[in-house]
């Protein structure tokens, strides 16, 4: 084969989508800024290939056109899930994880589009091919994958630009790993007319990585807060003058990123659902919260918004790790610093994002832009002399490990699982990252010496209600069981 052009078309495809196995490219012209977009469509034995202008030189919105395109295309030629599986059926052998991919996305929707989940498949393709088949995953492949994602050998897609990434230890290569085969184990899943597309999981039978037994994971504290939120107001005067600099429009309602704080703060979500927060999730009167828990699903009851004074938030599923809807209650201090930001705000639109990116208010906070928000709120405090140390591996996560310490040894681990957005069930993922005790309860647990410290009102390790030995076994009893367990037998 004949080595590739340099002006090839292949140089010049800035992404790729498929929807129901047609695969659209979205590509650079001559002579013009705007995208092109060109199907790839095989009807019958026949293939074309349609092209059409995206209209747009902005790869986010032609990238969303490319989707619309290739949906159209396949309503005319009557392609649906069954196209889709045949198109996967008939690859056999030849099955490579580029279909697969796109299949996966074309069948989950827009939820999985974007995230870990999009990163991890953007990094295989991007390391192995979207040509590589099923068949040739070997050991050889896994080893090679863990190198090079560690060396960084391998780049982003970031508002329309390849950026070199940062890499990634044991822990980040092995979670793509493991993504890798949540994708396969779908398909495995995945029946036509009878029988399985995929049979087996080509990771299984393959070591991968162990996870970072050092990994990372810091936690904030109440004083990192304060100076986030009192550096707040300066950084958005900062932000705001700079956009009008370039000529750029500034869509942020006053007072929004320290809002964004604060939510953060007391409720204990992640930043990625609390980004995506609008209008209409903030259920502030009573029959706001009752109509929603009425819908909401997940054992919600209405009668739970009796109890809620200071109202509720409404976290969709379509933004949650763990694809459910969730309504939970707010503090009276974040019910206030709402109301603050609503006041100062007006009114707005239910479906409009509390927290929109500059300068398209019709998108929630990105990634990216939160980030690079606390960077700059970080310099800026540090300019004044401030001593506050860059936290490893922590940009907002850590104020969810933060209110999880918090709660340590006083609510029930699964009340605290249901408020915060951990899964109630399948492990001990919310202690395990989370969790944190006091510095002087670790002391207290070295000190403690049962021939001195155990009590009357607390003789029996294990059971911690006051009083409840000696209500129910009697005063005799409890010394007994309390010169046993401080070590007194005989004396």
């Amino acid at each position: 084969m004949s080595p590739r052009k340099k002006n090839s078309p292949e140089k010049r495809i800035r992404a790729t989508v498929c929807e129901w196995g047609i695969r659209v490219d979205v590509k650079e012209r001559k002579g013009t800024a705007s995208l092109q977009l060109e199907a790839h469509v095989v009807d019958g034995t026949a293939r074309t290939r349609p092209r059409v202008s995206a209209r747009t030189a902005d790869l986010d919105l032609a990238t969303e056109r490319a989707r619309q395109f290739a949906a159209e295309l396949a309503a005319q030629l009557g392609y649906g899930p069954e196209h889709l599986l045949d198109w996967l059926a008939v690859r056999g052998s030849e099955l490579t994880i580029g279909e697969v991919f796109d299949a996966y996305f074309s069948a989950k929707g827009t939820m999985y589009r974007n995230g870990q989940v999009r990163s991890a498949a953007n990094i295989f393709e991007q390391l192995w091919g979207r040509d590589l088949r099923l068949v040739d995953i070997d050991q050889h492949l896994i080893d090679e994958f863990v190198k090079d994602r560690a060396a960084g050998k391998y780049k982003m897609l970031v508002h329309g630009r390849l950026i070199s990434r940062n890499t990634g230890g044991p822990t980040t290569v092995r979670h793509n790993l493991i993504v890798l085969g949540t994708i396969f184990r779908w398909l495995m899943g995945v029946r036509h007319r009878g029988k399985r597309i995929l049979t087996n999981n080509p990771l299984d039978g393959l070591r991968l990585p162990p996870p970072d037994p050092n990994m990372r994971q810091p936690v904030a504290d109440e004083r990192r807060f304060q100076l986030y939120l009192r550096y707040a107001p300066r950084l958005q005067i900062r932000l705001e003058v700079d956009y009008r600099r370039c000529n750029r429009s500034w869509s942020i309602p006053e007072g929004a990123y320290a809002l964004f704080l604060q939510v953060l703060r007391w409720t204990g979500k992640r930043a990625g659902a609390v980004r995506k927060l609008r209008h209409s999730d903030l259920l502030l009167t009573y029959d706001q919260m009752r109509c929603a828990l009425a819908v909401a699903g997940w054992k919600h009851e209405e009668a739970w918004a009796d109890h809620w004074p200071h109202g509720a938030i409404r976290w969709d599923k379509e933004n949650d790790k763990k694809d459910f809807t969730r309504i939970t209650p707010i503090s009276g201090r974040l019910r206030s610093a709402i109301d603050c930001f609503l006041t100062t705000n007006g009114e707005q639109h239910p479906d409009a994002w509390i927290f929109p990116e500059p300068p398209h208010p019709e998108r929630s906070f990105s990634p990216g832009s939160a980030a690079r928000y606390l960077n700059l709120l970080e310099k800026m405090i540090h300019a004044d002399g401030i001593t506050l140390p860059k936290l490893a591996r922590g940009q907002y996560h850590p104020f969810r490990r933060l209110w999880r310490s918090e709660r340590a040894g006083f609510f029930d681990a699964k009340l605290v699982a249901i408020v915060g957005g951990w899964s109630t069930t399948g492990g001990d993922v919310m202690d395990h990252g989370y969790l944190q005790f006091l510095p002087v309860a670790m002391y207290l647990c070295a000190e403690f010496d049962p021939t001195q410290h155990l009590t009357e009102a607390l003789p029996v390790p294990g059971v911690m209600v006051p009083g409840l030995a000696t209500a129910v076994l009697g005063t005799k009893t409890v010394q007994e069981v309390l010169r046993h367990n401080r070590g007194h037998i005989g004396s």
